[in-house]
């Protein structure tokens, strides 16, 4: 298999940067896991207890054939994904397991905004507007306007056109509706928690218009998170059941 290409964006060094391929011989696989960061961080030293690393587990058993990607890009989201399909046209998928949505509508600072909107140019072409949040102090101490990308039904329909060419069947993971009520070591802007709905309405519009069958792995009510954005090790296995079960259907 020729190496894989992710296009345009700031590439992720992260530890949970990962590509898994069951099998290097084939271009044909059964399912496609394409992930963001909360695929595989855990606050644990090891990503064993993560729920990409448990269906992994699961498809060798089964022997399932998959490639399963985890944060590609430094800001994963579904121009990443889209991007991906386009590039590596060799490749070819019976499933689509999911997860992406918040890394698209959480408040952004300039940079980031940009960084997306690159990646949206390289092959979906549609110019987006922006929505401005509130302004907040970055880790360098200065203070940015946040701001968040306004996805129009244009660039649904995009995205919804290209996975329902490419994919049989498509698993969805939402994401929980957590509260700013609860205390985490890292404050999370005020418009952060607001977005958390913006991104499941994304999600769904997606999913509301896939012609072909389509699973949603709800996890709304779920609060099993250590920093408000990544699972501990609770939340991966209530993930990782739901999402077997849903397959197993």
């Amino acid at each position: 298999m020729k190496k894989l290409k992710f296009g345009s964006g700031e590439n992720s060094f992260s530890e949970e940067s990962k590509c898994y391929i069951s099998n290097s011989y084939t271009n044909s696989f059964e399912y496609l896991l394409f992930v963001d960061s909360r695929g595989l961080v855990i606050n644990e030293n090891n990503f064993e207890n993560t729920y990409m690393y448990k269906i992994m587990n699961f498809f060798n058993n089964s022997k399932i054939s998959y490639i399963c990607i985890s944060r590609p890009k430094n800001l994963t989201v579904y121009a990443s994904l889209y991007n991906f399909i386009q590039l590596n046209p060799s490749l070819s998928f019976k499933n689509l397991i999911t997860n992406l949505g918040f890394v698209d509508c959480t408040p952004k600072k300039e940079s980031n905004i940009k960084d997306i909107e690159e990646q949206i140019d390289e092959n979906i072409k549609i110019r987006l507007g922006r929505i401005n949040q509130e302004q907040y102090m970055l880790n360098n101490g200065e203070q940015e306007m946040l701001a968040t990308i306004s996805y129009n039904s244009k660039y649904i329909y995009k995205i919804v056109n290209l996975l329902n060419s490419k994919f049989e069947k498509l698993y969805f993971i939402n994401t929980p509706k957590i509260t700013n009520d609860i205390n985490f070591e890292r404050k999370r802007p005020n418009s952060f928690f607001f977005q958390l709905e913006k991104t499941n309405n994304l999600i769904e519009s997606i999913i509301e218009n896939i012609n072909k069958p389509v699973k949603l792995i709800n996890i709304k009510s779920m609060v099993s998170t250590y920093d408000g954005v990544h699972f501990n090790k609770n939340g991966h296995e209530k993930i990782f059941i739901k999402l077997k079960e849903g397959i197993s259907k």
